[in-house]
């Protein structure tokens, strides 16, 4: 009997030119908190907000927008360093 194993080797993504702003998603804050319809955005691999989305986001210009009405986001698996 002969098993082969066959692995994914990760590659890192490329630094981040930009900050990031989820819109629309059901944010699973990760101490049981779940938030319908949020913004989660991240700069420089860092989450830097997590909100309902009717609260304003002070220039929201400064953002790539990356609509995910209907996903669901899981802030506590990426690792906060």
């Amino acid at each position: 009997m002969t098993f082969s194993v066959i692995a994914q080797v990760p590659v890192p993504a490329p630094s981040q030119n930009q900050p990031i702003l989820l819109v629309g998603g059901v944010a699973h804050v990760g101490n049981g908190e779940v938030i319908q319809n949020s913004f989660s955005g991240f700069d420089k691999g860092k989450i830097t907000l997590v909100h309902e989305s009717s609260n304003n986001v002070t220039d929201s210009s400064r953002f790539k927008i990356i609509n995910i009405t209907g996903k669901h986001v899981y802030s506590r698996f990426i690792p906060h360093i």
